[in-house]
Formats: C-alpha cells, sequence, structure tokens
C-alpha cells in the first residue's frame, strides 16, 4: 500500500552492498555518475542478494558458476565521449548504459560485462573531444567481445545499446558472432 510501482517490498534484502563491501581504487578520485567520487566505481560491488552479477568485480569463479546457472551476459554499449550539446556531459550516453545496466543486474540474472564506451559516431566527429570508430573496427572490436563472452560460456548475451548509428554495426557483429541471435 502507497508504495511505487516496482519497488521492492521492505522484507526483502536490497542487493546493494553496504560501503565496507566496496574495493576501492587505490583511492584515486575517479569519475561517478554524480561528478568526482570517493575512488570507488559502483561495479566493484560484490553484492550476494544480486541476481545478477558485475564481472569486473567478480573473480572467474563467480562468473563461470552464474553463466553455468544460465544467467545471460550482458554487454552495454553508452558512448563516453560524444557531444550531447553544450549543457551536457561527453559521458552522457555511457551514464544511461551504466544505470540501465545497473538496473538490470538489481533486478535479473545477468552478468555485466564493462560498458563499451567507443562506438561508431560519425555524426559527432566535428565536435572537439567526440570519438567514433570507423564501422569495420567498431563491428570487429564488437564481434570480438561477443566471441570472448560465448567463449566464457555465456548461451545467451543481451546487448543494452544508447546509441542510434551503433546500431547496423551491432547487428552485424551480433550475426558473425559465435552462437548469438540479433534481435
Amino acid at each position: 500500500p502507497g508504495s511505487q510501482p516496482g519497488a521492492r517490498p521492505a522484507n526483502k534484502a536490497s542487493c546493494t552492498p553496504p560501503e565496507s563491501r566496496l574495493l576501492s581504487c587505490n583511492r584515486a578520485q575517479v569519475p561517478t555518475a554524480g561528478g568526482v567520487g570517493k575512488g570507488r566505481y559502483h561495479w566493484l560491488m560484490k553484492a550476494e542478494n544480486c541476481p545478477g552479477l558485475w564481472l569486473p568485480g567478480a573473480s572467474w569463479l563467480e562468473v563461470a558458476e552464474r553463466l553455468g546457472r544460465g544467467a545471460a551476459a550482458l554487454l552495454p554499449v553508452g558512448a563516453a565521449c560524444k557531444q550531447h550539446g553544450p549543457h551536457l556531459p561527453m559521458h552522457s550516453d555511457w551514464l544511461q548504459a551504466e544505470w540501465l545496466a545497473r538496473a538490470l543486474v538489481e533486478r535479473a540474472p545477468v552478468v555485466c560485462w564493462p560498458t563499451l564506451s567507443y562506438g561508431h559516431y560519425p555524426a559527432f566527429t566535428e565536435y572537439p573531444g567526440s570519438i567514433s570508430l570507423s564501422v569495420g573496427t567498431f563491428t570487429a572490436l564488437v564481434g570480438e567481445i561477443l566471441d570472448g563472452i560465448r567463449a566464457a560460456g555465456a548461451e545467451r548475451c543481451l546487448v543494452l545499446n544508447t546509441g542510434i548509428s551503433t546500431i547496423p554495426p551491432l547487428r552485424q557483429a551480433i550475426r558473425s558472432a559465435s552462437g548469438f541471435a540479433a534481435m
């Protein structure tokens, strides 16, 4: 009663780990969704109550166990260096991909690979700081990553894409990757 749609019941344990469960990044100041943080990335969390798993903070044994139980792999794609006008940061797509991936890790049995932050964004190369890979380079990069994900034992892979110009090369890479079907 009175709760938001999709809200967790009060008695269900949250899969957001306590501060002590975060691994530090050598105490360096690193970017986080809210600006410069305290030397921590959210994907380094080790959370036992999540149905999903952030791959960078996991051991290979944890990854193998989750994939062996049928968890889908998740590959987020979001530009970290692409203009979004004078009012938004260059990594807006990356932030969206990270946020959406986090939501999936909290709700679904997925193993989330690190967000692929470079892609094919040819319409933005005239803006300082914007980087675009060629179609061939981006397709090959994604294809090799998907082949590696398949070799790790994933039977299914979800590609979470926050771009538009990346759609055709991603479809091409998925079609050519070993054992995954494009949607």
